[in-house]
């Protein structure tokens, strides 16, 4: 009997579609899309109607505006925001999903919800050091490109250099043959008076 109320609650949930959501954020469709189709890739799941568009329900909104205030307000990267969104949710739904007692609660028990939160920021911390990580080694990655690009354009100007050089030098050569030629020349006629 419960489960088929909690069934028909589930079917008479509001749903929403894509211009009523982007709306509600204050996004345009295209940012939407966006972050949907990240939250897709880390496995979160949106459904869908016939035509295979997404139709979203409150908590994908409550979900979204998280990943909003993550990456628009909070200034976090938005792969980062997405698995931190991702992270908190899926906590979340093994927090409902553990049984509840009715028994007294152990006095150590009692710290626990005090515990939570801060499991959480380790949980985003954590999560927040795997991606410096990532984002450490495509730096890293990039470093070694442009040192190496530089390497290459110095050798190649250094090359340039040696080769413009020995261009100055031969020409210096040309010159000096030219003007000691003249030069003797020009003492031929002085000795023998040649017009």
């Amino acid at each position: 009997m419960r489960n088929e109320m909690v069934i028909e609650l589930v079917a008479k949930e509001k749903t929403y579609v894509s211009k009523e959501i982007a709306e509600a954020l204050g996004v345009g469709a295209t940012t939407l899309r966006k972050w949907c189709g990240l939250l897709e890739q880390r496995g979160y799941g949106f459904q869908r109607d016939a035509h295979e568009r997404r139709i979203y329900r409150q908590h994908d909104l409550v979900l979204l505006r998280r990943l909003k205030e993550l990456s628009q307000t909070k200034g976090l990267p938005l792969e980062m925001a997405v698995t931190t969104t991702i992270s908190e949710q899926k906590q979340k739904q093994q927090r409902r999903s553990e049984p509840k007692s009715t028994a007294p609660v152990p006095l150590l028990k009692r710290n626990a919800p005090l515990m939570d939160p801060l499991e959480q920021k380790v949980d985003m911390l954590a999560t927040q050091v795997q991606n410096q990580e990532v984002i450490n080694q495509i730096l890293l990655d990039r470093l070694d490109k442009q040192e190496q690009y530089i390497r290459t354009s110095l050798k190649e100007r250094d090359r340039n250099l040696m080769q413009a050089m020995n261009d100055i030098l031969e020409a210096k050569v040309f010159i000096a043959a030219a003007k000691a030629k003249e030069e003797k020349k020009t003492i031929w006629h002085r000795l023998f008076r040649i017009e």
